[in-house]
């Protein structure tokens, strides 16, 4: 008797830790790469963020391209990946005022220290953006073709 008692105990404990499946209210995130390029060279250290719009579900996905100019998404507080539909996008590079690189230790603030944006308002400012992107069923590869004027 005792044995199935704990049995059913931890059985229970490992249903709620576990859970029972995927919520089905969450849309299902399909991964999503690419290369970002400006002047026709990989951008290092760009800030890549996929805005959904029209009836695309969930919330921005984002991603930071490394040396190589390359980036993959990850949805906030959902995951790896992106829903599938249509997105407007922003790519920003910052730099400190002197060109050198942003701190990424957890004592920078934003809001409180100076920075550059080096491209141009219609690839980093969300209101300003012309860069669109459709993220497929499946996923795939995305890639931005940048050049410091803007055209």
């Amino acid at each position: 008797m005792q044995k199935s008692f704990c049995a059913i105990v931890l059985l229970s404990v490992a249903v709620v830790v576990f859970g029972c499946g995927k919520d089905p209210n969450l849309p299902e995130l399909h991964a999503v790469t690419g290369t970002v390029t400006l002047d026709g060279k990989p951008l290092h250290n760009a800030v890549v963020i996929f805005y959904p719009t029209g009836t695309t579900r969930g919330t921005r996905a984002y991603g930071r391209t490394d040396s190589e100019g390359r980036y993959s998404l990850t949805s906030s507080k959902l995951g790896e990946g992106a829903p599938a539909g249509s997105y407007s996008v922003t790519v920003s590079h910052l730099t400190m005022p002197d060109g050198s690189p942003m701190p990424k230790d957890k004592d920078f603030d934003p809001m409180t220290m100076s920075y550059k944006e080096n491209l141009p308002a219609q690839y980093s400012q969300r209101h300003a953006t012309k860069l669109t992107a459709t993220v497929p069923e499946g996923g795939g590869e995305v890639d931005f073709e940048l050049n410091a004027r803007g055209k």
